[in-house]
């Protein structure tokens, strides 16, 4: 997303300056990957002032979801994030 993170009761109204009437309208960033078999991974990568959590979203070409995987564990090593499912 475009956009910080929002209440459960409060969706956006926008999405940099265009109306978001529907949830497609909220996720053009995410959507198109997956029908064309792009690997995509949102990573942790800090806060708002808001204390709100903000994301990275890595894309790959085709069929290349090991180096996804690897840039996605570069970034949380270097930000020193641990986003692992232990």
């Amino acid at each position: 997303m475009p956009l910080t993170a929002w209440g459960v009761d409060d969706w956006p109204a926008q999405n940099e300056c265009n109306p978001t009437p529907s949830i497609f309208d909220r996720l053009p960033f995410t959507f198109p990957f997956y029908p064309a078999g792009q690997p995509a991974v949102s990573v942790p990568c800090g806060f708002t002032t808001g204390v709100l959590p903000v994301a990275l979203q890595i894309v790959g070409r085709h069929h290349a979801d090991t180096l996804v995987l690897q840039a996605a564990a570069a970034l949380e090593k270097i930000a020193g994030l641990d986003v692992s499912l232990a």
